[in-house]
């Protein structure tokens, strides 16, 4: 009988401890899936941003007629050159 509950106990214990690791995991996985969601809508007001920049950027090539061209050294680079500016 005193075995039993002495058992009982120590497993009652171990659900406990249990519990208390299954707790911390759930909200473990909640914290990361709101920072995931966070991320997300950072990451895509920043493709917003570089869309609207971009857009700007084209329109203000077309006021002021300038067309970007790669530079004779800088090709490889991805770097452009501005020629042939209006009023600028």
């Amino acid at each position: 009988m005193k075995d039993s509950l002495l058992e009982d106990w120590a497993m009652t214990g171990e659900i406990t401890e249990e519990m208390k690791t299954e707790e911390r995991i759930k909200k473990i996985e909640s914290r990361l899936n709101l920072a995931q969601t966070k991320l997300a809508r950072l990451i895509a007001g920043i493709k917003s941003i570089q869309h609207q920049l971009l857009q700007r950027l084209e329109r203000l090539e077309e006021l002021t007629s300038c067309r970007p061209t790669p530079g004779p050294s800088d090709a490889d680079a991805g770097e452009l050159d501005v020629v042939n500016c209006g009023s600028v």
